[in-house]
């Protein structure tokens, strides 16, 4: 199957997704189950925004790689802002799954 028609398979957007978090600097031993997190994922996990309206995002921690939280793109901003400024921001682990 020609790499075009791929990537617009089930299993090739997955595959990009991941790939794309890898890149950015996510590091996780299970990528399928934030994966499967990030899709069924409705509400951001700060702000209770309906993620069918606005650009979803994987929060995770830049310096250490670890998943945060699934939220909208103000949110996600916002906790980057906050970060560089070293302002403590506390975040919900999903009922306390730390997912690695």
């Amino acid at each position: 199957m020609p790499y075009t028609k791929y990537q617009k398979t089930e299993a090739g957007k997955k595959s990009m997704r991941i790939s794309s978090w890898k890149n950015q600097g996510l590091i996780s031993n299970d990528y399928n189950k934030i994966y499967d997190l990030y899709i069924n994922t409705t509400i951001c996990d700060l702000c209770k925004t309906d993620l069918s309206k606005v650009k979803k995002c994987l929060e995770h921690n830049h310096n250490t790689g670890e998943f945060r939280n699934i939220v909208c793109n103000r949110c996600n901003g916002w906790k980057a802002d906050k970060a560089t400024k070293n302002i403590h921001v506390t975040y919900d682990k999903r009922n306390g799954n730390n997912i690695k």
